[in-house]
């Protein structure tokens, strides 16, 4: 009769113990990406607002 042998190996200690938080953290969607403000979003409608004043709404 053959004994079945099993290896466990010790878990390798993270070189960097923040990047296997952080990963946790954005996994489980908690914090992450901010909102663009307010002023970023104005910005950007009067950037297209201009583009198509210019070029017309055939390069938008």
């Amino acid at each position: 009769m053959k004994r079945s042998t099993t290896v466990t190996l010790a878990a390798r200690r993270p070189r960097n113990p923040v990047t296997v938080a952080l990963a946790q953290r954005a996994s489980s969607g908690a914090g992450g990406k901010h909102e663009k403000p307010e002023s970023a979003r104005r910005r950007a409608e009067k950037i297209a607002l201009r583009k198509e004043w210019r070029f017309g709404n055939d390069q938008l």
